[in-house]
């Protein structure tokens, strides 16, 4: 008599909970770490930060081209992170999710708001002519 492996049971609650924190945290990436650092390292002042936008005095492309940098950055920070930890738990499916959603941000973002002329990449290339 020969037992067949079991499957790993999924909690969907985790799966849906390690989902939102992987979105948010990834949100943060881009606004408060990317926009908000750049700012306050350039000497400008924020005025204001919510879950989709940072309002800040600034002027320059360096602060509006920060956040999609700054979700490239974390994004192949975490995709090296994931292939260091063994087995799929919740913590590896966080850094794999995490990783998807700051590198699918920093380009989508970009070539969003690049071609649509709305957005933070629309400020970096306001001069550039023609952009």
């Amino acid at each position: 008599m020969t037992t067949e492996p079991t499957q790993p049971r999924v909690d969907f609650l985790t799966v849906i909970s390690v989902a939102i924190v992987a979105y948010a945290a990834a949100d943060l990436v881009h606004e408060a770490l990317g926009h908000g650092l750049t700012c306050l390292l350039l000497g400008f002042r924020v005025t204001r930060l919510s879950t989709v936008a940072l309002e800040g005095v600034s002027d320059g492309y360096l602060v509006p081209a920060s956040g999609s940098v700054a979700n490239l950055l974390f994004g192949a920070l975490s995709l090296g992170f994931f292939h260091r930890v063994r087995g799929f738990g919740a913590t590896r499916y966080f850094l794999w999710l995490f990783a998807l959603i700051n590198v699918l941000n920093g380009v989508g973002y970009l070539l969003f708001s690049g071609l649509s002329n709305f957005g933070d990449w629309s400020a970096v290339i306001a001069d550039f002519r023609p952009h």
